[in-house]
């Protein structure tokens, strides 16, 4: 199963901040993972100037981001969202140079 909060989901787009429940074969719940779409650190299921907003507030440090938020920030992999992946994101929206999932 699939949740956006709280909320299950049958159809759509998948997108950063989504939990997919686990369920053994006796249809006992076991876990959850989060869902980290790279770019997507708006939650809306593509990485577009919305993100990029994001990004440059984030690298700026007027805001933080957390769990699958920043796991879909960090565009290169390294740990932490910084000015590297500003550039990236800014090269995506601007279709340049594409994000890549990891």
């Amino acid at each position: 199963e699939i949740y956006k909060n709280s909320t299950l989901i049958t159809t759509g787009t998948l997108t950063t901040g989504m939990i997919v429940k686990i369920y053994n074969s006796s249809a006992n719940y076991v876990t959850d993972y989060y869902i980290s779409v790279s770019g997507d650190t708006t939650g809306d299921g593509s990485a577009d100037i919305s993100d990029l907003v994001q990004l440059k507030l984030v690298v700026l440090g007027k805001m933080t981001l957390t769990g699958a938020y920043a796991q879909a920030g960090d565009l290169n992999g390294d740990g932490c969202v910084d000015i590297v992946d500003l550039v990236m994101m800014k090269r995506h929206v601007l279709h340049t140079q594409y994000i890549t999932p990891r």
